[in-house]
């Protein structure tokens, strides 16, 4: 239970920020002394996604605690992380991060629960961002690949950080343990449960001087 309240309260953390955020944004477009308002539409558009990705968040979460079994449908592994690179732009903007993107040129469905997937997506991310804190500005680079194997999408997000040790590695997935250098996160646990309950399979990788990657692959859909 305090593991599901504690994955609750860190994702919805980014979208209810938002709402903040976008709602100051708009009222400070309103309250000109000649009202923008189609920059508070543009506000209002924003508040209503963060808003609908909250609910949709909350609601996947409530399943994987419950153990129900994902909602699948079809989807695109790249649409969901085009949608993800969209909600984190600020934070890769705030610390200068490049963004490295391979994809197929014809891409392919998966079957998954659309909510939990960019889950894991936004969590991934989040933690290539946070092991980036403290590498030099110009060496801070961000790569996601996606590619089709043995009748599965791989994806792979890997990050220009500071290689994570031996002890970490072994430990990376464990309940609670921190994947970010200030331990602020919950670790990968619930991101590999979901992986795993849509039969796919969730790794981690590093590399001294290199850097560190995360890996995921589901079947394709029928």
């Amino acid at each position: 239970m305090g593991r599901y309240a504690a994955a609750l309260s860190r994702e919805l953390h980014q979208p209810l920020t938002s709402l903040a955020f976008d709602a100051e944004a708009a009222l400070r477009w309103l309250d000109r002394p000649q009202a923008d308002l189609s920059e508070a539409i543009r506000g209002l558009v924003r508040i209503r996604d963060s808003a609908l990705r909250a609910a949709a968040i909350a609601r996947s979460l409530h399943s994987l605690a419950q153990r129900a079994e994902p909602s699948l449908t079809p989807v695109l592994i790249e649409d969901l992380l085009e949608a993800a690179l969209r909600t984190t732009a600020k934070d890769l903007e705030r610390h200068r991060i490049a963004v490295d993107k391979q994809a197929p040129a014809a891409p392919k469905h998966v079957r998954a629960d659309p909510a939990q997937l960019q889950q894991v997506l936004l969590a991934l991310i989040g933690i290539a961002v946070d092991a980036m804190a403290t590498v030099a500005d110009a060496d801070r680079r961000l790569t996601i690949k996606v590619f089709h194997l043995d009748d599965a999408v791989h994806c792979s997000i890997g990050h220009s950080g500071d290689a994570m040790d031996a002890v970490v590695l072994r430990r990376t997935f464990e309940p609670f343990f921190p994947s970010s250098p200030d331990g602020k996160d919950l670790g990968l646990a619930i991101s590999r449960a979901i992986v795993e309950a849509h039969g796919g399979e969730l790794t981690a990788h590093s590399e001294p001087g290199i850097g560190s990657n995360l890996s995921f692959r589901l079947g394709l859909a029928d």
